[in-house]
């Protein structure tokens, strides 16, 4: 961001860590945005740049430092106080080698954060103010995403489990593969998209909308809105599966082949196709409508 009037002053800042021997990478930005990215070399490379004020350029710490395997990468605005405009317009650039870490933390403060192709056993990225984007994440453990406010986009990723949490933004997953995934947003809404839908996934939200759409589904889905509207669609559902779903205030539509219903009533309905105990439906609303379709 760039006031009219501040005096501002230019920021080109580069250190090169041997990646050999570092298992962990630990990102905190504030204020800046972060791209990470997987280069070709051996070799870590930190890249600060953009614009900062110079009522407050002083204030500013970057740093980089290696603790046995673990890399701390951190930019600080110390707290005091200061005088005429505060502006910055900084981006921190990581690139890191190809490999299979130990565990990545980001956290973003102010700023937006775009992660991509990184291999790691547990992935957390933190945003206080801003939108996350990971791409292309292979992660064997957890992978953890937590925004107070912004939007959350994940995706061509595989992780063991993910869980998502957003206060106020969106949460959009799009050709993400898990074996268990939860995801919520107070106030915003969650869009699932993607080919297979496998696994157990729960979705919930307080003011917002859900919204999945797959072409083929399997496991269990458990969707809770309190304010918002409840839309699944696939092309496929397994030959195995119940359903079951209850609107307190809103209207219901239930649209599967072959699915016979065990219970039918205004504000809820209940339908069993083949072996009801392999796979499972349930979506629930306060104050919406539902849809299931095929």
């Amino acid at each position: 961001m760039h006031l009219l009037g501040s005096k501002m002053k230019m920021v080109h800042e580069t250190k090169v860590i041997a990646g050999g021997g570092v298992e962990a990478i630990r990102i905190q930005a504030n204020p800046a945005d972060i791209n990470v990215s997987v280069g070709t070399g051996d070799d870590i490379h930190v890249l600060l740049e953009g614009k900062i004020s110079e009522s407050i350029a002083n204030k500013l710490e970057f740093s980089v430092q290696q603790n046995g395997g673990i890399l701390d990468i951190d930019i600080i605005k110390h707290q005091g106080k200061f005088f005429g405009v505060m502006a910055t317009n900084l981006s921190l650039h990581v690139t890191v080698p190809p490999k299979i870490y130990d565990d990545f933390h980001v956290t973003s403060s102010s700023g937006d954060c775009v992660v991509n192709n990184i291999e790691t056993k547990s992935y957390t990225g933190i945003a206080s103010s801003g939108n996350h984007i990971a791409a292309r994440l292979r992660v064997t453990g957890r992978l953890m995403l937590k925004a107070s406010s912004g939007d959350m986009l994940v995706k061509n990723c595989h992780a063991d489990s993910v869980m998502a949490w957003v206060s106020s933004g969106s949460v959009h997953i799009r050709d993400l593969t898990s074996k268990q995934a939860k995801y919520e947003a107070s106030s915003g809404e969650i869009v699932l998209h993607t080919d297979q839908l496998e696994g157990s996934t729960e979705c919930k939200v307080s003011s917002g909308n859900i919204r999945i759409r797959g072409k083929s589904f399997s496991g269990d889905l458990d969707c809770r809105a309190t304010s918002g509207n409840v839309n699944i669609d696939s092309d496929a559902y397994p030959e195995n599966l119940r359903v079951d779903c209850r609107v307190t205030s809103g209207s219901r539509k239930v649209r599967i082949g072959g699915l016979t219903a065990t219970e039918k009533q205004k504000n809820s309905f209940s339908g069993v196709r083949g072996d009801a105990k392999a796979n499972s439906i349930c979506a629930v609303t306060t104050s919406g409508n539902i849809s299931i379709m095929d």
